[in-house]
């Protein structure tokens, strides 16, 4: 998903929107601690000599426009409420989100809507079934849910990018959960948690910068994806937090967080609740009650190692077997 961005002069992900230098691009792959070591590390992949005497500041990209000269965002609260009104009028149980354990009544709540002739930008191709799951004013996501489409995510032209539900992250009702998609996040709100959605795990800095003035105390639950995408991701996460305390960024007190498996043996929220809705449900109600206590109870007992037991499994089938000595037995 990664391409040139002419405009900035370094790269965007088309898949989360995220723009980035190459010195960044580098610091993010080798999971580098600073500029330095990125800039090292990138000379070393190109055969570039580093003069060590110089004094030079890093300048960002020459393209990117000060956060004072951005275009301000746009108002889409109609064309939300149009969608959403579309998409209570198709809402079957054969609809997309229905498949999916999504209820119309949790589509309604956070007014996600149905465009039947979406474009992702003024000359392209219509489409003819997009979901759009608001995340601003004028921001949102939309995904292809065409039988036909190649992929669901679509890159959305001139609108801003944000996290899902990113308001609940000042909501003292309830302990907040981070995943990693919109989808997982309504899979959450689906059983009665409060759940906000960074839209692809490089979204994580918009987190850690929402948190440096982050007022409420509740406690982040990090729920990522169960694949090494979304733990690397929540290493990231706790990596930030942990910075931002210690340089007085982050408040500890905003910033108190449960590593939880929410989804248990499955990928994420969305694959659990459609497949084993009741041991979801009542996993998302036990943390959301105390998660102190389902993170200790959970880590002492026998299916906390499963994993690991099944991952020592699959290591060991190929181990070549030790003869005995007796052949039948072998």
């Amino acid at each position: 998903g990664l391409q040139q961005w002419k405009a900035t002069g370094g790269y965007k992900c088309f898949k989360c929107g995220e723009i980035a230098d190459t010195i960044q691009l580098i610091q993010d792959y080798f999971k580098l601690d600073g500029y330095n070591e990125a800039l090292e590390k990138g000379c070393q992949l190109y055969g570039i000599e580093i003069t060590k005497e110089s004094r030079g500041e890093y300048k960002p990209m020459k393209n990117r426009k000060p956060k004072a000269e951005e275009e301000p965002e746009k108002d889409l609260t109609q064309y939300f409420n149009e969608c959403a009104t579309r998409l209570q009028e198709a809402y079957t149980e054969d609809f997309y989100l229905a498949k999916r354990g999504i209820s119309a009544a949790t589509c309604s709540r956070f007014n996600i809507g149905l465009d039947e002739a979406y474009k992702t930008s003024e000359n392209a191709k219509q489409i003819q079934a997009v979901v759009i799951i608001p995340t601003g004013k004028g921001s949102y996501t939309p995904r292809d849910i065409s039988p036909q489409a190649e992929k669901r995510f679509l890159v959305q032209a001139g609108t801003h990018r944000k996290m899902f539900n990113e308001a609940a992250i000042e909501q003292t009702e309830q302990p907040l959960f981070i995943c990693e998609g919109e989808i997982d996040a309504l899979s959450i709100a689906e059983v009665g948690g409060v759940a906000l959605g960074l839209g692809g795990t490089s979204m994580y800095r918009r987190l850690i910068e929402a948190l440096k003035t982050r007022k409420s105390t509740q406690p982040l639950i990090l729920s990522l994806d169960n694949d090494e995408a979304g733990q690397n991701c929540r290493d990231l996460i706790i990596k930030g937090i942990k910075e931002g305390i210690a340089e007085n960024e982050i408040s500890p007190e905003a910033a108190q967080y449960y590593v939880c498996n929410v989804s248990g043996r499955y990928k994420d929220e969305n694959e659990a609740l459609q497949n084993d809705r009741q041991t979801f449900t009542y996993t998302v109600q036990q943390i959301k009650g105390d998660p102190a206590k389902w993170v200790y109870i959970n880590s002492r007992s026998a299916t906390s190692f499963i994993d690991d037991f099944r991952e020592g499994i699959k290591a060991s089938v190929n181990t070549p077997a030790i003869p005995t000595g007796y052949r039948n037995l072998d």
